[in-house]
C-alpha cells in the first residue's frame, strides 16, 4: 500500500524512492492513471519476476522474457479476453 500511496502522491520516503519517483514522472505523460493494490494471486507476473530476480544473476532481456514469465503473461491475456 505504501507504493500505491507514493505513486499517487508523487512523493516517497521508501528505500526505492528513486524508482518510484521515476515511475511517477513517467506516468505524468498519460492522460489518466489509476494506482491500485492487488494481491499476489492477482499479480502473478510481478511475483514471478521478483522470484527470478532473487534467485538469478542480473540480466537484461532484449527480445524475449523467460519462459516462466511468458506463460503467465499469456494466461493473463487469456483471462482479460474472456472478461
Amino acid at each position: 500500500m505504501e507504493v500505491v500511496n507514493a505513486l499517487s502522491q508523487g512523493y516517497s520516503s521508501l528505500v526505492a524512492s528513486s524508482i518510484i519517483d521515476y515511475c511517477y514522472f513517467m506516468s505524468l505523460g498519460f492522460p489518466h492513471v489509476i494506482y491500485d493494490h492487488c494481491n499476489r494471486e492477482s499479480n502473478r507476473v510481478a511475483h514471478e519476476l521478483a522470484r527470478l530476480a532473487r534467485f538469478s544473476y542480473p540480466s537484461v532481456w532484449m527480445d524475449n522474457a523467460p519462459d516462466e514469465v511468458i506463460l503467465l503473461l499469456v494466461n493473463d491475456a487469456t483471462l482479460l479476453m474472456n472478461e
